[in-house]
Formats: structure tokens, sequence, C-alpha cells
């Protein structure tokens, strides 16, 4: 384990100590970032990291960031394969254990449930702890074996932390939790002030009309060749449609595949000039400010729409899938349109009625906005988080 920085306050409060499972810019990194502010107000905050990433930059500021090099569980593929996991947990718990007894921290926060080494050593050091839940085990495409994992992992978690779950698709994992609440993620007002000519400037952006824009982690599971697809159908009767994918994929095999996929797909399709791949974006206020229409065609459902709730604070038309949460933040031809997951034809069909009808887009926009201030406040999201972890503190106390 190694500090990417010192900076931290130095109040001689004992450290919040929060524990990432992936290094990079995620969902579960953006949506905590205020609350991590504010745990850091009240005192010392330390944040634990696998390795070197884009999240880190994003708390160095005002928390001291640490690496160490552990990992999240995935699904064992084979007896063998579970006997090395069991190993790896051994050793990642014991080596937790060192962590907390040489950072002594008032309570740990495990950004994940797919850290159990984590919440294990934390529990053996008699630490209170809070899990932010944002996985979901029971899609109707898991198998039976992720289905079980899952089902575990919930009740290991529910009967050993505090469980802040993202929202009510995910705290129905745990029904016998110990402690259990639901704060749905917020986003930003910043998002609203993008520069859209700072994007827009790009030659390959030149003339577009619309600009699509998607942003997210490269994965099967996001559908970005869905959108791909949808795209050929869309500039049948919209030819000067193109779309920016935004994101990478995770360090994970099947990811990278499938993101070195889809410039092949692009190619496949004719689209080679009307689909940008823009990786990783650190501006992404910009990059929403950009866009005309804002798509997340995802498959399979999702903890949380952090994408459609992004797109209506920046004041974007937006098209999801109805899948997992994305309904809790999209009402369906009120702030948004809602098509079936894995349908370009559908997909397709919504851009083409958005990208024809102004006046609906922005009709969709003012009553999107609307519901972001009624529904999904930041400041008293950040500070329902951050009296949950008090109140798990002083209930350990006593």
């Amino acid at each position: 384990m190694h500090s990417a920085t010192t900076d931290s306050n130095e109040t001689g409060a004992a450290p919040a100590l929060m524990i990432f499972h992936l290094a990079e810019v995620t969902g579960p990194a953006l949506t905590l970032l205020p609350r991590a502010r504010r745990l850091a107000e009240q005192g010392n905050l330390e944040v634990l990291f696998p390795g070197e990433g884009t999240a880190l930059p994003l708390y160095a500021p005002f928390a001291q960031v640490l690496t160490a090099h552990y990992k999240a569980l995935t699904l064992p593929r084979s007896p063998l394969a579970a006997l090395l996991w069991l190993g790896r947990f051994a050793r990642e718990t014991a080596r937790f254990r060192r962590l907390f007894r040489a950072r002594q921290p008032g309570v740990v926060v495990v950004v994940t449930t797919v850290l159990p080494s984590a919440l294990l050593a934390a529990r053996l050091a008699r630490l209170p702890v809070v899990v932010y839940a944002a996985e979901v085990y029971d899609p109707p495409e898991a198998g039976r074996l992720k289905r079980m994992l899952g089902r575990a992992l919930c009740r290991f978690t529910g009967r050993s932390a505090a469980v802040v779950a993202n929202s009510s698709r995910v705290a129905s994992q745990f029904p016998r939790a110990r402690r259990l609440t639901i704060i749905m993620p917020s986003a930003s007002d910043e998002l609203a002030h993008g520069d859209a000519k700072r994007f827009r400037g790009k030659p390959e952006l030149a003339g577009a009309d619309p600009l699509i824009v998607s942003a997210g982690n490269l994965t099967f599971g996001r559908g970005q060749d869905v959108l791909i697809r949808a795209l050929a159908l869309v500039r049948q009767k919209l030819p000067n449609a193109r779309c920016v994918i935004a994101g990478a994929p995770h360090p994970r095999a099947q990811d990278r595949a499938f993101a070195d996929s889809l410039p092949r797909l692009v190619e496949e399709l004719g689209l080679a000039d009307a689909v940008v791949f823009a990786g990783f974006v650190e501006q992404v206020a910009d990059l929403y400010a950009a866009a005309d229409i804002v798509v997340n065609p995802a498959r399979f459902p999702e903890p949380f729409g952090r994408v459609a709730l992004e797109a209506l604070v920046a004041g974007r038309p937006f098209i999801g899938s109805r899948v997992g949460a994305i309904p809790d933040v999209i009402r369906d031809g009120v702030d948004g349109l809602l098509v079936e997951p894995g349908d370009p034809v559908e997909l397709a069909e919504a851009i083409i009625r958005l990208g024809k009808d102004d006046e609906f887009r922005k009709k969709l926009v003012a009553q999107g906005q609307n519901h972001v201030k009624e529904t999904f406040d930041e400041k008293r999201a950040t500070a329902a988080f951050a009296e949950f972890v008090n109140e798990t503190i002083a209930t350990a106390r006593k």
C-alpha cells in the first residue's frame, strides 16, 4: 500500500476510510464524490483504490488517497477458480486487517458488495461498517450460479454492515439487513453549465444534426452496439445524424473484447464518418452540452439510471432502456422516452421522433428538470448519507 497524496484534514479525528473496488471513474465514484467531501469536512478522510486510475484525481483535492493491491469478487468459472479465489480471499482479508490496524479508521465505508474481504476484515476488527450497494444480482438473464452468489453476498453484507442502497431495486435484495436505507444518487448542477462549442469544435462533429451521445463504460450490458445498429437506421431518415460514444472498458477481458468489436461494427455498417469514440471524457458537462439527444441503450437492469439523471440535470432529452432502475428516474413520455432493451429498431424510432420534433424535446426537458429538483436534490442526499454514517458510528459505540 502507498499514499498517492498526503493532503488531508489534520483535525486529529479518527479518519473515515472509503474503499473502492475500481480505480476508474464509475457511477458510484461520481455519486459519492460530494458525500465523501462532506465526510472530509467532518474530519479526516482516507480513500483507498486498487491501483492507479482516473478516479484518484477526483478525490485527491480533499482526501488522502491510498492504493493497494486487491480485486473485486468475480464469478468463479470452475472448481479450481473457486479454490484460487478462496485462497486470495483469505490473503486479502489479512491484508485489510493489517491496513486497518495501521490506519485506525473510525468507520469503514465499502463502496460495493463485491469486496467481502474488506467487509469481513472490518467486522473482525470491530469497526463500524457502511456498505454502499449499487449492484443487481438477480436480473432475468443471470445464471443460477450468479443468483446464488449474489444472494449469499447480500445476506453476508446485510448481516455485517449498515447498507446504503442506491435504489429500491437494489434495496429489495437486502430483506433482512440490520440497518438499511435508500439514498438515490444526485447530480451536480455543474452539469448544466457545460461548453457545447468546446466539445462540438471537433472537425469530425461538424454538421452533426442531431448529435447523439452515449456515456458509460463500454460493456455488452451497456449496449453501445445496439446504438450503433440503431444509428444506421436513423441515418435513413436523418442523414446528418452522428453519434459520440464516450467511455472506456473496465479492465476485464470480456469488456476489452467488446470494446474492440465496436469499431469493427461501425465499419461493417458503413458508419465510419458518423461515430466518434471519445474514450474517457473528463469534462462530462461539455459532453452533455454538446448533445442533442442522450441515449443509454442498456441491455441489462442497472442499479440506477445515472446517465438519465445527468441528462435531465444538463437539460438534454433522454432515451433509455426500460430496465432496472432507469424507470425510477424517467417517466416514459414525461421526462424522456423508454424503449425495450436490445431493440435497435425501437431505439431508432425514438431517436427519429426526438430528432424531428423540437417542441416535444423541449417539453421533455422542462418536465425532466422539474422532476430533478423535486426528487434528486444533491444537498439533501449528501446530508442523508453523512447522517447515516454518523448514526452507524454512534450505534457501534453503544
